[in-house]
């Protein structure tokens, strides 16, 4: 099973980078859960995730709004 090691930041908390482990089979809602989680911040907020190329680019945004967290499964 693969484990993906995700860099995480908040544009509000600049200069804060957090690493979270995620598995392969969990959901990007599982990976909001889990930052919400370690940033302290309120699970029912609108996320975005972006896939970005290896200059940081945004290439992809995976938006997630609070009424998605517990009824979409977006897998990873």
């Amino acid at each position: 099973m693969s484990i993906y090691t995700i860099g995480v930041y908040v544009d509000e908390l600049e200069d804060v980078v957090r690493e979270i482990e995620i598995k392969g089979t969990q959901t990007f809602n599982d990976l909001h859960v889990a930052v919400a989680a370690t940033f302290k911040l309120n699970l029912k907020m609108q996320a975005s995730f972006f896939v970005s190329n290896s200059r940081w680019q945004k290439l992809n945004e995976i938006t997630l709004g609070h009424s998605s967290v517990f009824e979409n499964a977006v897998n990873l």
